[in-house]
């Protein structure tokens, strides 16, 4: 029932429309200036468009997810909605998976919504395949639903909406170009083993170079992408434990005083024996 209140609430927010618009858009534009450039090339045709679209969705993906997941929790806080929830006959672990659920299927509804105009170009003029459109599409959900958890584990130790938000910002530059950068820069002075390198940038090819070109070497390239795609699931699990851990550790900070406090306030309110 949270999940699905959850995916309504989503549908409407504006920054989940604008990403499925602008990713429709500019997919449906990529696709068409490709087929006009290389009539009679299919094959080429396809390569460039898909190419494009996937690093498109690899920069706005990740950026809706992070504000989505920041707002989840500390924007029911800034609402006053919080205490509400926690009120009701369900765990907080419960509240939490309900929130992300729904947000990753609106995530994904969107997703597969911005790949639809670029996929109808490329297979009305027979060069595309649907099979790969929804390799594709499948990989940015994996992404999103990482990062829907970092989101997350933003949103339990925010204070409040603006805050979540700001962070959320901070990430989303850090992962997509700051991240990259900095070990870009590591690794032209130190000296990184090539599956240090792969676990450290995910399915970022991109950046893998001769490191991703080693690992679909040993391990081939359907083993080297689920692999990779292992990777992302473990940064995402780790930022969810994290964000359930804090979460729960909340409830019983607010359940009790610490000890520490307890002799203090006897002493206080209970008068001293003579």
């Amino acid at each position: 029932t949270l999940a699905r209140k959850e995916l309504l609430d989503a549908l409407r927010n504006h920054w989940l429309q604008g990403y499925a618009l602008l990713l429709g858009l500019l997919g449906w534009l990529l696709a068409a200036a490709a087929s006009s450039s290389s009539a009679g090339l299919g094959l080429q045709t396809f390569g460039r468009t898909t190419a494009s679209l996937t690093n498109l969705s690899l920069m706005l993906a990740p950026l809706v997810a992070l504000i989505l997941g920041a707002l989840a929790i500390a924007g029911e806080r800034d609402r006053g909605t919080l205490e509400r929830l926690l009120a009701q006959p369900l765990e907080r672990g419960e509240l939490l998976a309900g929130k992300g659920l729904g947000l990753l299927a609106s995530l994904t509804l969107a997703t597969l919504v911005g790949y639809l105009p670029a996929m109808l170009v490329l297979v009305r003029a027979g060069a595309g395949s649907l099979a790969v459109f929804v390799l594709l599409a499948a990989i940015v959900i994996l992404v999103v639903a990482a990062l829907l958890a970092v989101g997350l584990a933003v949103s339990v130790t925010s204070a409040s909406g603006g805050q979540a938000q700001a962070r959320a910002l901070f990430l989303w530059f850090a992962f997509v170009l700051l991240w990259a950068l900095l070990l870009m820069g590591t690794v032209s002075t130190v000296s990184l083993r090539p599956a240090a390198l792969a676990l450290l940038l995910g399915t970022d090819l991109q950046f893998l170079g001769p490191a991703g070109a080693w690992l679909t070497d040993t391990l081939g390239p359907a083993s080297a992408g689920v692999a990779l795609g292992a990777v992302i699931l473990l940064w995402g699990a780790g930022a969810l434990w994290f964000a359930l851990a804090r979460f729960r550790a909340a409830l019983r900070y607010r359940s009790a005083p610490p000890p520490a406090l307890i002799p203090r306030l006897t002493a206080y309110f209970l008068p001293r024996r003579a």
